[in-house]
């Protein structure tokens, strides 16, 4: 609901769903993700910036980008990950940790827990350690066609990224879903995930009306 402070309500906007893929075997089928080579940077910003566009609160690329390289620490915007098909590119993200700015601490664990942690080494895994930060790699900058199943793109990606040994590096690969629904999508099918709910407001001035709701929101999971 609404709440009030000192001039400005918090509107409510929607609830997203934080998903934290620990690990699995995603279903087999789908594009094929990959690097993004450099030529390619023109045309993955100039997606961003229409896909951006036409989402509410969008950012305005490349600016932002810009912006974002220089106080996100590690950043890289020759990172980006993509899926294409004959028409060009399906869906774009930008892996990053945001571990530097943020630390998600493991204050304490069941030993069967721990137990677990431990087998992780043998799959070539790096386990959580009690009092040890968690390793995160969101999937920033995640934009897609209108026509494409945002599951199925986000599954295609998860997998390269597993393949490429983030995995070894991190302890999970996170993203943000709009839609509860997404959670279900079959195209999840087989990923070990956790699922935290997140409520996003806007800050509105007492006397402005909010911002109208839109199907989609810019919004960047990797700050919270």
């Amino acid at each position: 609901r609404t709440r009030h402070s000192l001039g400005v309500r918090y509107e409510p906007i929607r609830d997203v769903q934080m998903v934290n893929v620990i690990g699995g075997v995603a279903k087999r089928g789908g594009t094929i993700a990959r690097r993004a080579r450099g030529e390619a940077r023109s045309e993955i910003l100039a997606f961003i910036e229409e896909r951006a566009r036409a989402r509410q609160f969008g950012y305005k690329f490349p600016e932002e980008l810009v912006r974002r390289t220089l106080e996100w620490p590690g950043l890289d915007d020759s990172g980006f990950v993509v899926t294409e098909d004959g028409r060009g590119l399906r869906a774009v993200t930008l892996p990053w940790s945001p571990t530097s700015l943020k630390r998600m601490v493991v204050e304490d664990a069941p030993w069967a827990a721990r137990a677990g942690f431990s087998l992780l080494k043998v799959f070539g895994r790096t386990p959580p350690r009690v009092g040890r930060p968690l390793e995160t790699l969101y999937l920033t900058h995640a934009y897609w066609r209108d026509d494409v199943d945002p599951m199925a793109e986000m599954k295609s990606i998860i997998r390269a990224l597993a393949k490429s040994g983030a995995y070894r590096r991190h302890h999970m690969i996170s993203f943000c879903a709009q839609d509860e629904s997404w959670i279900a999508s079959s195209e999840l099918r087989g990923l070990i995930k956790q699922v935290t709910p997140v409520s996003l407001f806007e800050v509105v001035r007492d006397g402005r009306m909010p911002a109208k709701p839109s199907a989609l929101i810019d919004f960047e999971m990797g700050l919270v």
